[in-house]
């Protein structure tokens, strides 16, 4: 697999809903904090998929792509059998959804 990292860091989780209200049916709001970049993040989650409780860490990759030989995404879906193998490892793959980024 090509190294094609943008970021990654670990995360601990601070805070579920912070704003004490659901936002949407099996979506939880979190607050967590990371380790070795000191960030700070909201990430809406699907929490019957990959629940999360305070204090619980995970870890958080941000890739260029994520095809194995590290070529762009060319927009069409083609199912590439490294490429599953790749996301098996993970606990949680999401392509194509993001939606805001604050930096301050």
């Amino acid at each position: 697999m090509v190294e094609n990292n943008l970021f990654e860091d670990i995360f601990r989780v601070e805070k579920l809903n912070p704003d004490d209200k659901k936002l949407f049916f099996k979506v939880t709001r979190i607050e967590a904090t990371s380790e070795k970049f000191d960030m700070f993040m909201h990430l809406d989650i699907n929490s019957e998929i990959y629940p999360l409780k305070v204090g619980q860490k995970l870890t958080m990759v941000l890739v260029s792509t994520l095809n194995p030989d590290g070529t762009p995404d060319t927009g069409y879906y083609t199912q590439v059998i490294s490429l599953l193998s790749f996301t098996r490892k993970l606990s949680f793959t999401v392509k194509d959804s993001y939606y805001d980024c604050q930096v301050k």
